[in-house]
């Protein structure tokens, strides 16, 4: 999974409020990180609804960016050294 999860804690089931404790900010949301809670709270409404880029997603689109700049730099250095 390439997005957090994230939720106002209200939102979470009354019996599991306890079990997300540690996922809890301030602002009563829920934010995981991953997908490791998507089996217990993947039917609740919302859940899949925040679409922001994990550590995981960030990656991906870092390589992929370094992949598509590498030739184009490569052959931008070779023009100006040719200069």
């Amino acid at each position: 999974m390439m997005t957090y999860r994230r939720l106002p804690l209200d939102k979470i089931p009354e019996g599991y409020r306890e079990f997300v404790k540690h996922f809890v900010f301030r602002d009563q949301m829920i934010v995981v990180m991953d997908n490791e809670l998507d089996a217990i709270f993947g039917d609740v409404p919302g859940w899949h609804d925040d679409k922001h880029p994990n550590f995981a997603y960030y990656q991906l689109i870092g390589r992929e960016t370094a992949k598509f700049l590498e030739p184009l730099l490569r052959a931008s250095g070779k023009e100006a050294v040719s200069r």
